[in-house]
């Protein structure tokens, strides 16, 4: 914790700042870190992907992720943010075919030792896809969270391209912390206050992860003749985006 937030948290506590105050002035101003120092983090073998990674846990993600997107048998499916592949494990048999990526060469590493059968490569989602065949679906699982609000037009743009290419289909970005459920987050503060200035939200974790306002991404779907829907999801504070291309 940075000098000034220790400072600003112990004039909190002795009465010398409001609730208000305390939130303009310490979480708004919470600093986040480049793409390059959070994948510095992502390299690190002893990082793991999911704070849960009981059996059990996996599958419960596995089976959320083919509800939502109605998976088949007969789908392409492009993980993006793939991590270690644990999830991916628990998906690629009821799939035609799998594929993933990841900014991080040692976690996508991990991913090819678990998944041999499944098509893995090293980018940015920010970078364009390439792809040796065309996908119907693609998704992530909390990972849009690693994109900053500046950028989610690009995050978006090149994976409605990819889906577009194969004639439409769908994607979903589970488990992103949403604006307008922030409140739920920052249960200390009144919820007026929260709502007041949720809008400005900027970081939500020191790692390189961002609240998102999901009036921009419903403004870059209709940029792009998409529509959007937004789910709450099993965590009070995130959404799930679902995209029909």
């Amino acid at each position: 914790m940075p000098l000034y937030t220790k400072v600003y948290s112990l004039l909190f506590k002795l009465g010398f700042y409001s609730q208000e105050d305390y939130f303009r002035k310490v979480i708004l101003n919470t600093q986040s870190i480049s793409y390059s120092e959070c994948n510095k983090i992502w390299e690190n073998p002893d990082v793991k992907v999911h704070g849960n990674i009981q059996d059990d846990a996996i599958q419960k993600m596995a089976d959320h992720i083919k509800k939502i997107m109605d998976v088949q048998k007969n789908d392409a499916v492009l993980d993006v943010g793939a991590g270690d592949g644990l999830v991916d494990e628990k998906l690629k048999n009821a799939v035609k075919s799998y594929y993933g990526f990841d900014f991080s060469n040692q976690k996508i590493g991990e991913a090819r030792k678990r998944n041999p059968e499944c098509e893995y490569w090293q980018q940015s989602f920010l970078e364009p896809i390439s792809l040796s065949e065309q996908v119907n679906k693609i998704f992530s699982f909390s990972v849009m969270q690693y994109c900053t609000p500046d950028d989610i037009k690009t995050f978006l743009k090149h994976q409605i391209k990819t889906i577009s290419s194969s004639k439409g289909g769908m994607i979903v970005h589970f488990d992103v912390p949403d604006q307008d459920r922030a409140y739920n987050y920052y249960k200390s503060f009144d919820r007026d206050i929260v709502d007041k200035y949720k809008k400005e939200l900027k970081v939500i974790f020191s790692d390189g992860s961002y609240w998102h306002d999901m009036d921009k991404v419903k403004e870059v779907c209709k940029e792009y003749n998409c529509d959007v829907e937004i789910m709450p999801s099993a965590c009070k504070y995130r959404s799930d985006i679902i995209i029909h291309v």
